[in-house]
């Protein structure tokens, strides 16, 4: 991976060495980091994307109660994938009944759907899509937040996958840095994060080579 790969949301006169905190948002919610050993940035798998999602305000528990009935336990995979911004979408045209045009209906039925839902945001300024949107990049802003304080990644934060290379344009980077560093007591350490989105499909493949050349024998 090199600079050209990189869509910088956020950056700082003030870098530290550290850890690394890395989210994948695809079919499921990938969560990952780099441990930095003093010397080198070393790969690390977790299963955060099934940790439990927890609501903040009266809508998101009503959201929180409509995936419930759904799936029981729900997982920030079951918000932050393509399936959660299914799930945020049809929970603001079911049940708080944002209304939906027939056109778009027929787009999302026959067309991928992130690029749909993206598509008529940006070019159709249809309001269940945009607020879908900001719902799941809030919300992506919140884990984010998580993840980089459960691996004091002061090193920097990587969001890489489809989703949002597809809505990358969308992204309102100020707003997210806002929402990232939202903290009782520890704003100070993630105001410093540099956050980046990945823009190349092969993260995965190019991060197995860099491990091979530089940390085995």
């Amino acid at each position: 991976m090199n600079d050209a790969d990189l869509d910088a949301i956020y950056t700082s006169g003030h870098l530290e060495k550290g850890n690394v905190a890395i989210l994948a948002l695809r079919n499921g919610l990938g969560e990952a980091g780099y441990f930095f050993d003093g010397k080198y940035l070393r790969p690390f798998a977790t299963e955060g994307g099934h940790s439990e999602f927890s609501p903040r305000t009266n809508v998101e528990v009503e959201f929180y109660q409509f995936l419930n009935n759904i799936y029981g336990i729900v997982s920030w995979e079951n918000v932050l994938s393509k399936t959660g911004l299914f799930n945020i979408y049809r929970f603001l045209r079911d049940v708080k009944r944002h209304p939906e045009p027939e056109w778009l209906s027929e787009r999302l039925a026959n067309g991928n759907f992130t690029e749909e839902i993206y598509k008529a945001a940006m070019q159709e300024d249809v309001m269940i899509c945009k607020i879908a949107l900001d719902t799941f990049l809030e919300f992506l802003a919140r884990e984010a937040n998580n993840l980089t304080l459960k691996l004091k990644a002061t090193g920097g934060l990587l969001i890489a996958g489809d989703i949002p290379q597809i809505i990358r344009e969308y992204i309102d980077k100020d707003k997210f840095y806002e929402k990232f560093k939202i903290s009782d007591k520890m704003e100070d350490m993630l105001k410093n994060i540099p956050t980046y989105v990945v823009n190349t499909d092969s993260t995965n493949i190019n991060g197995a080579a860099l491990y091979t050349a530089y940390f085995t024998e």
